[in-house]
């Protein structure tokens, strides 16, 4: 039997500002010493030249999939509802790609390793059954701690924060020095007081900080 492991893991739950990007990768079990050659570790613990790094390595000798929610979409509905049907997505877009070889007298096993945005694993399963999406639950390993602890989670960390990390210095591009879109970042913070008027598609509407600008405005 061959195993496959599959890592997801999101990047940019916090910020105020642009997408969230949610990555998956692909690790055939023979291939795991590739993760410890590359240095793999929790993107939070890498620092951006490193992700620069080691992402382009992880992207060229493993299968990827990375979605993008965008600020609308988290504007318009449930952050964890979009994340755990991302996750999901991205689950079965390889579960269908090797749909022959998982179900031809098993010889392929896929297994998961999540990092998990919601308070339980029992939470997170529950969260996919409300939106009707079934996954072999007995062969996800979801966690709190799942990007520190196994390395292809690792791995999925370094994509996402890699695509982020892009994705920010497009937007620096189109609207100039805005921070690091955190709610803390005073660049970003100036940018959100000076639109408040007139919200741009990329400002996560019903973040509270928004909530609290508006108040702020009406003292």
């Amino acid at each position: 039997m061959k195993f496959r492991l599959l890592g997801i893991d999101d990047c940019a739950r916090m910020p105020v500002l642009g997408s969230m990007f949610i990555a998956g990768i692909l690790i055939p079990l023979d291939k795991v010493d590739l993760l410890k050659k590359i240095k793999v570790k929790d993107s939070k613990l890498c620092t951006k030249k490193q992700i620069t790094e080691k992402a382009p390595q992880l992207m060229k000798n493993f299968e990827f999939k990375v979605i993008e929610v965008t600020a609308n979409q988290i504007s318009n509905y449930n952050m964890n509802d979009l994340e755990g049907k991302a996750f999901y997505d991205i689950w079965d877009y390889f579960a269908n790609k090797y749909y022959w070889e998982l179900n031809k007298e098993n010889e392929i096993k896929l297994i998961v390793y999540a990092d998990n945005f919601d308070h339980s694993r029992e939470a997170f399963l529950n969260r996919l059954k409300k939106l009707n999406l079934c996954v072999d639950d007995d062969k996800w390993v979801i966690s709190h701690d799942c990007d520190k602890n196994h390395m292809a989670c690792s791995a999925a960390s370094i994509i996402a924060k890699y695509y982020h990390n892009q994705h920010i210095e497009q937007l620096h591009q189109i609207y100039g020095d805005i921070g690091n879109l955190n709610p803390g970042n005073l660049k970003t913070m100036a940018f959100l007081k000076a639109h408040l008027d007139e919200l741009p598609d990329i400002v996560r509407s019903k973040y509270i900080t928004v909530k609290k600008l508006y108040q702020e405005e009406l003292l």
